[in-house]
């Protein structure tokens, strides 16, 4: 039982444990690209209303729940033999960590209560994770060493929560 709660504990900080700088470089490039591209969906559609840190910290609480809640799906593959259409797969397997982090925060904004529910803030919040990790394939082969390992380890932490799920278990996987 203790060793459950240390696990929830140790993978509730690990994206950011400064102590594993790459894996915090990597999940800050992650949630970098995720704020653009939310910024320009919500620009080309017309949406204000959520500033640039809002997106973030969205995003950034979104982390630790990016594999685990994608338990019941195979896990990510590594981004540098992934294909363009199967990292739409694996960006959308993500949407469900977003939309739990984007009611934390709300939560924390303006206490309990029952998610409004908006389709066009839903499709933008879905796309913004479905559109970022295609983009991050496409751009991989081209990006600096360093940029590829710190991805590398992003996606690594995403690989081992997706094993380590709950959901994974309860599927009988």
């Amino acid at each position: 039982m203790t060793d459950s709660i240390k696990n929830v504990f140790w993978n509730g900080i690990l994206p950011y444990d400064v102590r594993k700088s790459g894996l915090v470089i990597g999940c800050a490039q992650l949630v970098a690209i995720e704020v653009v591209v939310a910024k320009i969906i919500r620009k080309i559609l017309g949406m204000g209303g959520r500033g640039v840190m809002e997106l973030a910290l969205i995003h950034l609480v979104s982390l630790p729940f990016l594999g685990g809640l994608g338990g019941f799906f195979e896990a990510p593959g590594a981004l540098g033999g992934e294909e363009v259409m199967a990292s739409f797969k694996n960006g959308a397997k993500a949407v469900p960590a977003v939309f739990l982090s984007q009611y934390i925060v709300n939560t924390g904004t303006s206490g309990f209560h029952i998610p409004k529910v908006s389709m066009k803030e839903i499709l933008v919040t879905a796309a913004s994770k479905l559109l970022s990790r295609p983009l991050i394939v496409m751009m991989y082969p081209k990006l600096h060493k360093t940029l590829q390992k710190n991805f590398d380890l992003w996606n690594a932490m995403e690989q081992n929560q997706n094993q380590a799920s709950n959901l994974k278990k309860a599927q009988g996987n």
